[in-house]
């Protein structure tokens, strides 16, 4: 996984990493063929809008047609309903053709454009809306709340760093 993770964020500092990889890692989803990694994505609830925004879908060359980033999409979907957000949003790079395609087939429509110099350029933004009868049948619960589950992670991990401080003296 840190290969793949590391080719999305080429432009990312070790400490930027860390920080990904211990404070993001429950909002990371993980999809797995034949025992390995074969993609991921990583998501942002974000309240004040109604959306789960995709920051990150990336499926590995050697898994790529095979319908993962699809089902990574659906499964952002059922995350997006059990937390009661209405709306996916994501940005993909211009270039990105086979990426842009995938997500108009998905229904999401182009919305505008985003620049990113430190990231390689403009950005196409999307936005999908939800329907109202898959929100309203999910079940939103404490264990599935990203806030929740990023606080039990950091305190995992402070947790580990200290045992593993007092070990190491």
């Amino acid at each position: 996984m840190l290969e793949l993770v590391d080719r999305c964020f080429p432009y990312a500092t070790e400490e930027m990493m860390g920080w990904w990889l211990c404070y993001q890692r429950p909002l990371m989803h993980v999809a797995r063929l034949d025992g390995r990694v074969a993609g991921f994505v990583h998501v942002q609830a974000r309240p004040e809008s109604d959306t789960l925004w995709i920051n990150i879908l990336a499926v590995t060359e050697e898994f790529r047609h095979r319908g993962i980033a699809r089902q990574l999409l659906a499964h952002c979907e059922r995350l997006a309903a059990e937390w009661g957000l209405g709306r996916l949003g994501l940005q993909c790079h211009e270039d990105n053709a086979s990426a842009l395609r995938l997500y108009a087939l998905q229904g999401h429509a182009q919305v505008g454009e985003d620049f990113h110099a430190d990231a390689g350029g403009r950005y196409i933004v999307h936005d999908k809306a939800l329907p109202a009868s898959a929100i309203a049948a999910a079940v939103r619960t404490p264990a599935a709340d990203p806030r929740w589950r990023c606080i039990a992670h950091r305190l995992i991990y402070r947790a580990w760093t200290r045992r593993r401080a007092r070990t190491t003296r």
